[in-house]
């Protein structure tokens, strides 16, 4: 019996971490001939409860279970829509998935509305399912995310080196520290201190927070003092540092106030893409060592001497996934017999499924869900352009409401901008024409971006 024709909703927000991983999974359902829409969760969710949008899955990138978030997915499931989701953060580097979750789940409401959850690997699947609602489905797929990372996903050298006119094998550094974040610290601390859960002790979480700032601090300086050591004393490479997708680029520029030929700060690309073309990896603390370790490459953990005890805090599991090195000349040596730590292996297996193809997975799992809908049409009409035009009113009424009459606003407007101004046609074509040359599936050639409007756009196949 052939398969009904369905819409596809999927949700993107950091489009610099998960727009390559979902767009595939988009893809992978295009070719199964149904209407496949990605973009941002405030225009879906306004299109759907404004019935703008025929019922179809939403597959989302989180499972926020805050009490606006849950009256909106009762609302939309009454509309006869579907719900499925796979988290982007996955909680795969926490050494406590228990403590991620309360962090990340809260009390797990939202799972009695999500019809799949797609896990990253068997530990996260095992937890959900002994925690939090037997009326959801829980799958584990891997991550699309990771499943990049394979040797077998990259594209060639050439198409690479052409793509960022790279003309010498590189060192990629990942950098994480959160002083680099747009949002600023006492921006981040007040979204923590007024969203306390009822266990958690005030002082306990600032002396925390405030080391925790301070460490980072610190072990940016030293990462500074190695990338300037290597370019000094390692002529043959070139350096790469890809900063954190919620980092602002120019707080490094700022910090590091030099320029050299030989090193490049990025923000654009994929981190999965770069590592699988670096010859070395160097981190603390970042995602970028389990995506390493996937890529086959060597990884340093970079663990520097600090003025501040820090041994607790770097003794993470990415940390341990690395060979640990402390000093430049350490690193040095490294570098020129480069080996790899395989001493993880089995946890990441326990954390992260990778035999099979994640994105195929996904796909096929939504395509096994029936929806009760004879219409295909869609209708967006929320846009970012409104959203951003408004962000910017705000904020200068900001300032004069606190300037003269003291007035406080919480600020939440650099995720939309980023958002904003990365959702364009060039940008997410650039995406596209970059998962063809990898050359995953021949099919995918056939298909191509239609803008809707400037925060979603739908996958087509060209005529």
């Amino acid at each position: 019996m052939q398969k009904l024709q369905m819409n596809i909703y999927i949700e993107l927000e950091v489009l610099r971490r998960e727009l390559e991983g979902r767009l595939l999974v988009g893809l992978n359902l295009k070719l199964k001939k149904h209407r496949v829409f990605l973009g941002s969760r405030e225009s879906i969710f306004d299109a759907a409860l404004k019935k703008k949008i025929s019922p179809g899955v939403i597959f989302m990138k989180d499972t926020n279970s805050t009490k606006e978030y849950i009256k909106i997915y009762k609302d939309i499931i009454k509309l006869g829509f579907k719900i499925v989701s796979q988290d982007e953060e996955g909680g795969y580097i926490d050494d406590s998935f228990n403590l991620y979750s309360k962090l990340r789940h809260l009390d797990g409401e939202s799972f009695n509305y999500i019809e799949k959850y797609f896990c990253w690997g068997k530990r996260d699947k095992d937890y959900l399912e002994k925690h939090f609602s037997n009326k959801c489905k829980y799958i584990i797929t891997g991550s699309p995310r990771i499943e990049l990372c394979k040797p077998s996903m990259k594209m060639s050298n050439e198409k690479f080196a052409e793509n960022y006119n790279l003309k010498k094998k590189y060192i990629f550094f990942t950098i994480q520290t959160p002083i680099l974040f747009a949002r600023s610290f006492p921006e981040r601390m007040k979204l923590k201190l007024v969203n306390l859960l009822d266990d958690e002790n005030r002082n306990e979480i600032n002396e925390k927070k405030y080391e925790d700032e301070c460490i980072g601090i610190l072990v940016l300086n030293k990462f500074i003092e190695l990338i300037l050591f290597l370019l000094k004393n390692l002529i043959d490479y070139d350096i790469i540092v890809r900063i954190h997708p919620s980092a602002d680029e120019q707080n490094f520029l700022d910090l590091i106030s030099f320029d050299h030929p030989r090193l490049r700060i990025i923000s654009d690309g994929f981190m999965s893409e770069f590592i699988n073309h670096s010859e070395i990896v160097i981190q603390n603390s970042c995602t970028g060592a389990l995506e390493a370790f996937i890529a086959e490459k060597p990884v340093i953990s970079f663990i520097p001497k600090i003025k501040i005890n820090a041994t607790e805090k770097m003794d993470n599991f990415p940390n341990r996934i690395g060979v640990k090195l402390t000093d430049s000349k350490e690193i040095l040596n490294f570098i020129k017999t480069p080996i790899r730590n395989f001493s993880e292996s089995e946890e990441i297996k326990n954390r992260i499924y990778t035999d099979k193809s994640s994105h195929e997975l996904i796909a096929e799992n939504i395509n096994n869900i029936e929806i009760n809908s004879k219409s295909s049409s869609a209708k967006f009409n929320y846009t970012f352009k409104k959203s951003y035009i408004y962000l910017i009113l705000k904020n200068n009424l900001k300032k004069i409401f606190s300037k003269y009459f003291n007035y406080k606003f919480t600020d939440n407007s650099s995720r939309y901008i980023k958002f904003y101004r990365d959702f364009n046609f060039e940008n997410l074509s650039t995406v596209l024409n970059n998962i063809k040359k990898k050359r995953i599936n021949s099919d995918y050639n056939s298909c191509e971006i239609k803008m809707i409007n400037d925060s979603i756009f739908e996958i087509k196949k060209k005529n």
